[in-house]
């Protein structure tokens, strides 16, 4: 069985932690790319004009920290 998007293979846990710490797997280009159920979210913030918060502002500190001047 194959997965339905990504890579034409499922890695194994521990492969799986190390793309996480930036090993390459040189699987990033295999399989299809997102499709239209993927991009749901993407078209409902273009709509509203939503963008991510710039690393290091104050509103991508995080859930927990409700302070507005960085630690």
């Amino acid at each position: 069985m194959t997965p339905t998007r990504g890579p034409e293979r499922l890695v194994t846990w521990r492969a799986a932690a190390r793309i996480l710490a930036g090993f390459n797997d040189d699987q990033a280009t295999q399989g299809p790319a997102a499709g239209p159920a993927d991009l749901v979210g993407l078209k409902i913030a273009k709509e509203h004009g939503w963008t991510a918060p710039e690393p290091g502002s104050a509103s991508s500190q995080g859930p927990g920290d409700q302070s507005k001047e960085p630690r």
